[in-house]
């Protein structure tokens, strides 16, 4: 009787144990942090407690060999919306960063080390809420021979990683003067101008010796008819299905899509869906909207990820 009993608690435990793990959600993606296949992956996300309603939840993002890439708290449990600390790490197991978000904005000190464990950086993120804006400061800077180059915001910084470097001088926390840099994987070097942090000019050379001059670092691809029109058009050309009908569905729709060079949307992956095909009528809705004009990276057109939440009403 007693091996009867003691057998139907360790299947108890057992269930316990699986249903505790299934409240989590897996999600593998690629490079660009867009969701793919298993075999496909580089990075996996683990929500916890996704089947449970709450008002943040924990994200653990793991390297394709299971290590430990990122730890935090997200506002959403379908689309990424940093709050509070997040702790990064290389492969190898060493910390990589700590930076601190309030509702996805970066606030307070974040802190980065090199990959052999030295430090790399101290700075501090302002965040206004009522703006909307932030601003950095550099406040210590060490190069990787683990030379403080940087001290209280002034002094040189070279900032080198695998396939990027920059160099120019700090002055009070923000860029100043003349910066120079180069990308050895898209073969790109840049010479830009800075006032106080702010980027006055810019100069990129690309692999072909072409030159492009830039006033702003990085240009978000948009609409040819701007984002207001934009989602009109989506509102206009959105047919919600019959039996999300029938079944009154409303809520949130996400959709990720990439902006090629050429402003053609492609791959488009739904990351939050309602059911009953809303989420297949809202990446038709996309297409029909029309194209985009490509985002730019320092005067290079250049493919972006973008984000897009829909709304379903009613019809």
């Amino acid at each position: 009787m007693k091996e009867k009993l003691f057998f139907v608690i360790l299947v108890f435990i057992s269930l316990n144990s699986t249903a505790q793990k299934n409240q989590s959600r897996a999600v593998y993606l690629d490079s660009m942090y867009r969701e793919t296949s298993e075999e496909n992956h580089k990075y996996k996300r683990v929500i916890e407690d996704y089947y449970v309603d709450k008002d943040s939840y924990k994200v653990i993002i793991l390297y394709k060999s299971g290590a430990k890439k990122m730890i935090g708290t997200t506002l959403n449990k379908d689309v990424l919306k940093k709050d509070g600390t997040f702790i990064h790490f290389y492969e190898n197991g060493v910390k990589e960063a700590i930076i601190t978000y309030s509702a996805d904005w970066k606030t307070g000190k974040e802190y980065k080390w090199y990959e052999n464990g030295n430090p790399k950086f101290e700075k501090e993120n302002f965040f206004d809420p009522k703006a909307k804006t932030s601003k950095t400061l550099l406040l210590k800077f060490w190069n990787k021979e683990n030379q403080l180059t940087v001290i209280d915001g002034n002094g040189e910084c070279d900032d080198t990683d695998e396939d990027f470097q920059e160099k120019g001088i700090i002055k009070n926390g923000l860029k100043e003067g003349i910066w120079q840099g180069n990308n050895s994987k898209s073969k790109i070097t840049f010479t830009e101008s800075y006032n106080q942090g702010n980027l006055v000019s810019g100069i990129s050379t690309d692999k072909n010796d072409v030159k492009y001059s830039y006033s702003k670092l990085y240009e978000k691809p948009a609409p040819m008819t701007g984002m207001d029109n934009f989602y009109k058009e989506i509102a206009r050309n959105y047919r919600t299905p019959d039996e999300a009908f029938k079944n009154k569905v409303v809520g949130k729709i996400y959709v990720t899509f990439v902006v090629d060079e050429t402003g053609k949307i492609t791959k488009p992956i739904i990351i939050q869906d309602l059911g009953y095909g809303t989420g297949q009528e809202a990446v038709r809705a996309i297409y029909a909207a029309g194209n985009w004009i490509p985002g730019k990276f320092r005067g290079i057109k250049r493919s972006a990820l973008f984000s897009l939440p829909i709304t379903i009403s009613s019809r």
